[in-house]
């Protein structure tokens, strides 16, 4: 989500269950790549992730502005 509370991203629909999204540690952001090392299946964790790790300076088209924290709850379901 972003500072302002705004979701902009989510595997899960209002009122139903999460649907599993399957990457590479390379296909994402920085911030999930430096956030989600160590981390094991089951767990569910915060990342809080800066700016700098994030969109930077670009942002990402209309959706996240220019230099925008991001944070996003991640339930890690396996690890390959």
């Amino acid at each position: 989500w972003l500072p302002d509370g705004t979701i902009f991203d989510s595997t899960k629909s209002e009122g139903s269950d999460a649907t599993a999204a399957s990457f590479s540690l390379s296909q994402v952001i920085t911030g999930w790549s430096k956030g989600l090392v160590g981390t094991r299946a089951g767990g569910i964790y915060l990342l809080s992730i800066p700016s700098a790790d994030a969109y930077g300076e670009n942002g990402s088209g209309t959706t996240i502005p220019a230099n925008t924290p991001l944070k996003f709850i991640v339930q890690v379901v396996s690890v390959s």
